[in-house]
């Protein structure tokens, strides 16, 4: 367990809030976390460590729940532009190892890729082809990161000793694969399912990524046939808006 300055002591002074702050973000981007305890009014808050990263058949099960898709009955049939934006999309993964400042992805989802498996995803590109009003166009095909669908370490002893908040900043780990060929099995398979016109990225794309040479010819490849993917293909262009896509 971490005990943390108080909240009356943080209150006095800004630096042990800064120096808690920074604690809670190593914790919450290491595998295996640290209980965090705070003194607050003569009582302790109590922070548990994240659950270790999800399994893709736990996640599978999770987006195989009968979600109705739609607003809560609170709104009463009231318009909501955030819903218009992603109620014809699809999230293939939950993480993010991008360890941006100004995010808080890694607090509540953590650095490590969760990944959908294919047969989860196309499952659900099915059943969002059934939506009212759906025309054949998805609006996204991604997650907190549009490109890291499959990503991780390449051993994973190595991960469960680290606590860098980002993987690629301010360089890219050289123990992590950015293989991008799940991800263009993904984009290939979703695009030649019948009534699927166009599918779009609205999600950031991290361009580092792309522009970063492995030396392993396979992994090079299949960043390069991406990055060809997404200037390319006229059904393929990442969001304007997207975030994530800057350090």
């Amino acid at each position: 367990m971490i005990r943390l300055h108080s909240h009356q002591e943080c209150i006095r002074e800004k630096q042990k809030q800064a120096e808690n702050v920074r604690i809670i973000e190593e914790e919450s981007n290491k595998y295996s976390a640290s209980r965090i305890l705070q003194p607050v009014d003569g009582s302790l808050v109590v922070v548990n460590p994240p659950w270790s990263p999800i399994s893709e058949a736990e996640l599978d099960r999770s987006f195989g729940l009968p979600y109705t898709r739609l607003p809560h009955p609170k709104y009463k049939g009231k318009r909501i532009p955030a819903y218009d934006m992603i109620k014809f999309s699809v999230n293939i993964h939950r993480g993010c190892f991008g360890g941006c400042a100004f995010c808080t992805i890694s607090a509540h989802q953590g650095k490590f890729i969760a990944s959908r498996s294919k047969k989860s995803i196309l499952s659900e590109v099915k059943a969002v082809q059934e939506l009212p009003g759906f025309k054949g166009y998805l609006s996204d095909l991604g997650g907190p990161s549009a490109n890291m669908y499959k990503m991780g370490g390449k051993e994973e002893e190595k991960c469960k000793r680290c606590k860098r908040p980002s993987c690629i900043h301010p360089k890219i780990c050289p123990n992590l694969n950015i293989d991008h060929q799940p991800l263009l099995d993904i984009y290939r398979s979703v695009d030649l399912l019948p009534g699927i016109k166009k599918s779009f990225i609205g999600s950031g794309v991290r361009y580092d990524l792309l522009l970063h040479k492995t030396g392993d010819p396979v992994v090079d490849k299949s960043t390069e046939e991406y990055t060809q993917e997404l200037i390319k293909k006229p059904c393929k262009r990442p969001s304007e808006s997207g975030s994530g896509t800057y350090q």
